[in-house]
């Protein structure tokens, strides 16, 4: 007997595009944010390197305590882009997969789907039944 899996999918790369943090309704872009650095390791003085010569954001540095030690931090203002990479839906349909070992069907939308789950189900139910 052959294992099916099941699944609706809206891949990223079919389904979704890059948008802006304002498209995404940005939580950064809307309310500023603020990005905390510790520059005693690699990561954080090549962090705050990029953050310093970045010139498309704007913000401000300062140095606090943050668990117990120095860190600088950098406080951006409201409406700029932040440093994520958002997507946004292209409204398309999703995927409605049935899939296995060495097959992939697609079916044309949710009931052809549903259907073709429902009469797995059964012949399932039947074999169990069986024993």
């Amino acid at each position: 007997m052959q294992i099916q899996h099941y699944r609706i999918a809206s891949p990223l790369d079919t389904h979704f595009r890059v948008g802006t943090c304002e498209e995404d309704r940005c939580s950064a872009y809307l309310n500023g944010w603020r990005t905390v650095v510790d520059e005693t390791t690699q990561l954080g003085q090549q962090q705050a390197a990029y953050i310093r010569a970045d010139r498309t954001r704007r913000h401000v540095e300062s140095s606090e305590l943050v668990d117990g030690a120095a860190r600088t931090v950098f406080t951006f203002e409201a409406g700029q882009r932040c440093f994520r990479t958002h997507r946004v839906p292209l409204d398309r349909p999703e995927l409605y997969l049935v899939e296995g070992t060495g097959f992939r069907r697609v079916h044309s939308g949710p009931d052809p789907w549903v259907d073709d789950l429902n009469t797995n189900q059964a012949r399932l139910s039947a074999l169990i039944n069986r024993g």
